[in-house]
């Protein structure tokens, strides 16, 4: 019984996608997908356009 139960978890979670949000300093908030952090920016891709460019955020003001 627990095998089919853990067995259903993966096929149900294996189709579910993340989404991070982003909060930007005028209290702004992003739903992305975040594909690099570096030390001066974060690049990331919208979260309802995932097949668009990445965008770029300087992280140093």
């Amino acid at each position: 019984m627990k095998k089919i139960i853990l067995l259903f978890l993966i096929i149900l979670s294996y189709g579910l996608s993340a989404q991070d949000t982003l909060l930007l300093r005028d209290s702004n908030s992003l739903l992305v997908i975040i594909k690099e952090i570096s030390a001066e920016n974060i690049k990331y891709t919208r979260f309802d356009f995932q097949d668009g460019p990445s965008y770029i955020l300087s992280k140093i003001v």
